[in-house]
């Protein structure tokens, strides 16, 4: 495996086990557990095909796991991140006492932290969410979005007020000329050109009209919505008060984890920034990415 993986450094020993096991390049096709003959040529015979699969380790098994690994339950598995960028999946030590999360690249990075120190980690940051949030720096932030919408709003003025005079002109030059029109005192000659002027002064209504439109809708619209960030701070404030009341419990805090928590990714200096994923409801843009003011982005000790 590990001569493979040296000449084709992008693969994983997962990746190459796939490969490895794969019958469709002996003409098959496998389809809900059941293996079918395939309409496509094979490119290996069943004979090298048998012969790799008894150097393999058994399907299923694991690569590196170990009996006493499996007694282990890993709450991050899945959600962390190698500073080098790969995944992290669960390991354990020899003797089955030390239980880690190791980088999927075993050849060139080799990387593992430590299981309880991450988990603790992880943990706490979301027991903790509510500690976190300052909320006087919440309303410092909504009255200085409230002041800058509002100068915004004072720059916009003078051009909605041009818009608005500027439709009026417009507005009574296609009366006249509809009026002009209708009266008969044109000639032949002259009535294309009123009509070529009454639709130029049409659509300099229309266009004026959609600007003014657009110019009222941002001076109407605030630019954020307090009742959204206060529903986003009550999902924060329950997860911590949920998380306080499951000490222990595998499965709701496993839950809980990955539902709220998109990813955990090592830094080059060993810390760890966290990633959460709160979506509240009839919301899904207010929190997705990190959250500066949540992120502890502190290694695990140990």
């Amino acid at each position: 495996m590990q001569d493979i993986q040296r000449r084709y450094r992008c693969l994983s020993k997962q990746a190459i086990l796939n490969i490895l096991r794969n019958q469709t390049y002996l003409g098959k096709i496998v389809y809900a557990g059941q293996i079918y003959p395939g309409k496509h040529p094979a490119i290996i015979s069943q004979a090298l095909f048998d012969q790799v699969q008894e150097m393999l380790p058994r399907a299923g098994s694991g690569l590196n796991l170990r009996k006493k690994a499996h007694k282990r339950q890993y709450l991050l598995s899945g959600l962390l991140r190698c500073k080098c960028g790969r995944y992290m999946s669960p390991a354990s030590a020899k003797s089955g006492r030390y239980f880690y999360y190791e980088c999927t690249d075993d050849l060139n990075c080799k990387n593992r932290i430590r299981a309880e120190a991450i988990e603790e980690e992880a943990l706490n940051q979301l027991q903790h969410l509510n500690r976190k949030i300052d909320y006087k720096l919440i309303e410092a932030g909504w009255a200085e979005v409230e002041q800058r919408h509002q100068e915004y709003v004072n720059a916009l003025r003078p051009e909605l007020e041009n818009c608005r005079e500027a439709v009026r002109q417009a507005k009574a030059e296609r009366e006249k000329i509809i009026e002009l029109l209708m009266s008969g005192h044109l000639s032949e000659t002259n009535a294309p050109i009123f009509n070529a002027r009454l639709e130029t002064a049409s659509k300099e209504v229309d266009r004026l009209t959609a600007r003014i439109e657009g110019l009222e809708a941002e001076c109407s619209n605030i630019g954020y919505d307090p009742d959204r960030a206060l529903q986003f701070v009550r999902e924060i404030e329950t997860i911590a008060d949920i998380m306080a009341h499951i000490p222990g419990d595998f499965e709701q805090q496993r839950r809980i984890l990955v539902t709220h928590i998109k990813q955990i990714a090592e830094q080059p200096d060993g810390s760890f920034r966290f990633y959460f994923n709160f979506e509240p409801p009839k919301s899904s843009t207010i929190c997705q990415v990190w959250l500066r003011q949540l992120d502890s982005n502190q290694r695990p000790s140990g």
